[in-house]
């Protein structure tokens, strides 16, 4: 009785041993550029641990906030509105509006990812990007509106 009571003690230590070594959901800090108009948008993301993000933004000067999701792609297709191909695979497009973009291709170190932004006055903002497993990266997007966006994270 007393192995069988040693054991479960060390398998339940070894499991909350396991256990403390997962790293917790992260959070990230970025920002949205408009590129025509030169307005800045804070956002953050909060990431689990299988790629997937909520993100949240704003306010814009006029008050607009965003509320989100955004999620790794990677070895997959992947479509929008404005085309699809196979996101990892270099040269080839995630999207029409970032064709000649270096989002659309695998970067050693890089994480390829979407996201979607909606706001509280109907623009919605389409995004691909890149970033590290530190949470750094850049990215690229356009809204509902034809406005082009450059992300920092």
């Amino acid at each position: 009785m007393r192995k069988i009571i040693a054991l479960f003690t060390i398998a339940s230590l070894l499991a909350l041993a396991g256990c403390s070594t997962v790293p917790a959901d992260r959070v990230f800090s970025g920002r949205i550029y408009n590129l025509a108009t030169g307005e800045v948008i804070p956002f953050t993301t909060h990431t689990n641990r299988d790629g997937k993000s909520i993100v949240t933004a704003g306010p814009t000067a006029s008050g607009e906030t965003f509320t989100g999701e955004a999620q790794s792609i990677q070895n997959a297709v992947q479509t929008s509105t404005y085309g699809s191909a196979v996101a990892s695979n270099p040269g080839e497009t995630f999207s029409t509006y970032v064709s000649s973009s270096s989002y659309s291709i695998s970067r050693p170190g890089y994480q390829n990812g979407a996201g979607i932004l909606v706001g509280t006055k109907g623009t919605v903002i389409d995004v691909v990007y890149q970033v590290t497993y530190a949470g750094t990266g850049e990215g690229e997007g356009k809204d509902n509106k034809g406005n082009h966006y450059r992300l920092m994270l």
